[in-house]
């Protein structure tokens, strides 16, 4: 994972261990770095770990900014079983991405703001399937979402239901509404099975295995 360095016209010097080249660079100049905090007074910007190249800053520091280069993941779920089945889909996802080095959240989607969705490059939505599709949280919370938010972002559903054709689908209706508001689906959303009655519906062996291969394969289509 990189920092990138917003400059927003300033000077460099560059030094690569044999020359040094002085850079003059105009507004919005985006200039990738290794550098992992705002301590920018007491060291180079590394250009790349395996480079030898470093670039020395000679203007005021409040020309610049720093953002974060990892991919920021939205998981907003449902979950209304007392084992909670969708929610330790949601952490499962999370967790692996995390090992990616994204900045991946999970959220009871009660506590996640809609103008907040513009902050993430990725949304995934999870529901458990009621009544053959998403819980009502998860159709409010999509639906008050804007086409703006979803400008140039990418997404992806999952959702818990039971084995069996009359179960219905959450995650097809959560996946239809994101493409009507603008996400790229960028894979085929996941179905965790459950089973049980009332109090004791749990999820089936493997479906958390599952849920852990449906992130890996995010994480390579976001890489």
């Amino acid at each position: 994972m990189f920092t990138k360095l917003i400059a927003r016209g300033f000077s460099i010097i560059r030094h690569d261990g044999n020359n040094c080249r002085h850079s003059i660079y105009p507004c919005s100049k985006t200039i990738p770095t290794g550098v992992g905090d705002n301590s920018l007074l007491s060291r180079p910007l590394v250009f790349s770990p395996n480079h030898s190249k470093r670039a020395y800053l000679i203007c005021s520091l409040e020309h610049l900014s720093l953002r974060s280069d990892s991919m920021r993941v939205l998981i907003a779920y449902d979950s209304v079983s007392p084992n909670k089945n969708t929610e330790k889909v949601a952490e499962a996802i999370r967790d692996v991405l995390k090992t990616k080095g994204m900045d991946a959240q999970s959220s009871y989607v009660k506590n996640v703001v809609p103008s907040n969705g513009k902050d993430y490059d990725c949304l995934i939505v999870g529901s458990p399937t009621h009544a053959w599709r998403a819980t009502g949280l998860i159709r409010d919370f999509l639906n008050s979402l804007t086409p703006q938010s979803a400008s140039g972002k990418q997404g992806a559903a999952f959702d818990t239901r039971i084995k069996g054709r009359l179960a219905g689908s959450a995650k097809e209706g959560i996946e239809n509404k994101l493409k009507q508001l603008g996400f790229k689906i960028i894979l085929p959303g996941l179905v965790a099975y459950v089973k049980g009655e009332k109090s004791q519906v749990v999820l089936m062996e493997g479906e958390l295995e599952k849920a852990r291969q449906f992130a890996e394969q995010i994480a390579v289509v976001l890489h």
